[in-house]
């Protein structure tokens, strides 16, 4: 995430996903490439309506990350919390993304934020290849899949991963979601929705 794209179109999708998810309680952290001011940072939680940390949105994200990763899945235990995962680029399905990893989020670094809880987690994520989006969302959601975690893919002009160990979780937010007028061809799942979707 750049901070010159604060309260953009993308910002307002995840608001509406955020509150679509009927829970009152997110912290956000942002994969930054570049460091945040305390205006920025503010705007940002103004904005979305979530909880941001100082120590997940102050500086860019550090080459070494599992103690990151490790600080924000305890933060989130402990406050009983979702997470919103803000990278620059998007989800990758493999560690192999150097010079540039500060920009993503592995497949696997999502996945130790989910297991062992029923929180929900949202993902920006354009890592997708021009053509074959829809083949590259069911690649990720099957490998989520296989670790346990159930989820859908919000698509609009970018797509944003919603996810769960808690299918019945993410089922209520994608109902949440149809609730206010989302058409189901809206979304791409890993999991039977109960209607119809495209991909």
């Amino acid at each position: 995430m750049k901070p010159t794209y604060l309260a953009d179109s993308y910002d307002h999708v995840k608001r509406v996903l955020i509150e679509a998810s009927s829970s009152p309680h997110w912290l956000a952290a942002m994969l930054l490439t570049v460091p945040m001011s305390k205006a920025q940072i503010d705007g940002y939680k103004t904005f979305l309506r979530v909880d941001a940390p100082r120590q997940f949105l102050s500086s860019p994200l550090p080459l070494e990350r599992d103690h990151f990763f490790q600080a924000l899945r305890e933060l989130a235990d402990n406050a009983k919390a979702n997470i919103l995962l803000d990278p620059c680029t998007g989800l990758k399905m493999n560690n192999r993304f150097r010079p540039k990893m500060r920009e993503y989020l592995s497949l696997s670094e999502f996945v130790s934020l989910s297991v062992s809880s029923d929180r929900l987690l949202l993902c920006f994520d354009q890592s997708l290849s021009r053509g074959l989006e829809g083949a590259d969302r069911a690649a990720k959601l099957a490998a989520l899949k296989s670790k346990g975690v159930s989820g859908f893919y919000f698509k609009s002009h970018v797509s944003f991963l919603c996810a769960s160990c808690s299918v019945e979780n993410v089922k209520n937010w994608a109902n949440s979601l149809f609730s206010i007028g989302i058409p189901n061809t809206r979304l791409q799942s890993n999991f039977n929705l109960g209607l119809r979707k495209s991909v």
